[in-house]
């Protein structure tokens, strides 16, 4: 299974330090990207991407440190291991009070990755309490049909994988959204026909764009290998976002399949902030 399931990534976020307390995990949910807005659904395709984030609450302090590690597994039908990843010790410092931090377990869904249900289990072990907590995520991996594969913000650094961003900003920052589409068909020369367009909406339901953005995909890459539709997938150019007026918007994805007539849309918020309010 380890050509289905990419490399399992557990981190933690420094959010808020840890004061001791009973250890707990809470506010799990899957979301867009580490920082992403929060994704309503459990159904993924393959080639997709995984981010569950959850809250670890109450790690013992002391002397402004704690020492926790993270370990996880994925079990198929809720019980047939088909990945398993040891506890990863981990250290932090902490400055500003509080009594919790962020943990973030992804991993990417091969394109041969089996249709099923699937249940990602993650452990906390606080190493300084000597006590451990375990979370459980249940989702289904189902098979591809026209949606959009990982939607994610970034920052515009040169890395082959650049950081996540979270979908907050300040005037005269640049964030880049990242999105690709599977599910797609294909005509008698194995070419895709696909229409991609994508407008911005402000807070007051406004269009920001003079007109949206449109491009359409006609020809497979010269390397593709598009025989298989779990294999079948395409990005699109990465979406440079030149961040101005302090309010919130919607960025509006929309692809279309010219040759089997469907469409899907997705929607990611983003918030621009005004700095020389912040922390008064």
């Amino acid at each position: 299974m380890h050509a289905t399931w990419a490399t399992l990534a557990l981190t933690a976020v420094t959010a808020l330090p840890a004061q001791p307390g009973a250890l707990k995990l809470e506010n799990v949910r899957s979301t867009y990207g580490t920082y992403g807005q929060e994704r309503k659904d459990n159904k993924y395709f393959p080639q997709d991407q995984l981010v569950i984030s959850y809250d670890i609450v109450g790690l013992k302090v002391v002397d402004s440190k704690i020492e926790y590690s993270l370990g996880m597994e994925l079990l198929q039908d809720g019980k047939r291991s088909v990945f398993k990843q040891d506890a990863l010790p981990l250290k932090g410092d902490f400055q500003f009070g509080g009594n919790k931090i962020q943990g973030v377990a992804f991993t990417e869904i091969g394109p041969d990755t089996k249709p099923g249900r699937y249940t990602l289990k993650v452990t906390v072990n606080d190493n300084l309490a000597k006590v451990a907590r375990s979370l459980s995520y249940d989702f289904e991996v189902v098979p591809p049909r026209l949606g959009f594969i990982p939607t994610r913000l970034h920052y515009p650094f040169g890395s082959e994988v650049p950081p996540d961003a979270p979908p907050v900003g300040v005037p005269g920052q640049v964030l880049v959204l990242s999105t690709g589409l599977v599910g797609f068909d294909l005509d008698k020369k194995k070419n895709p026909d696909v229409t991609f367009t994508w407008d911005i909406v402000d807070s007051s339901g406004k269009t920001t764009l003079a007109k949206p953005s449109t491009g359409n995909i006609k020809t497979a890459p010269p390397k593709a290998n598009w025989d298989k539709p779990n294999t079948r997938a395409m990005f699109f150019n990465p979406i440079f976002l030149t961040l101005t007026r302090p309010v919130s918007y919607r960025v509006r994805l929309r692809a279309t399949d010219n040759l089997s007539r469907e469409s899907v849309s997705q929607e990611v918020e983003l918030t621009i902030i005004d700095p020389r309010g912040a922390g008064r």
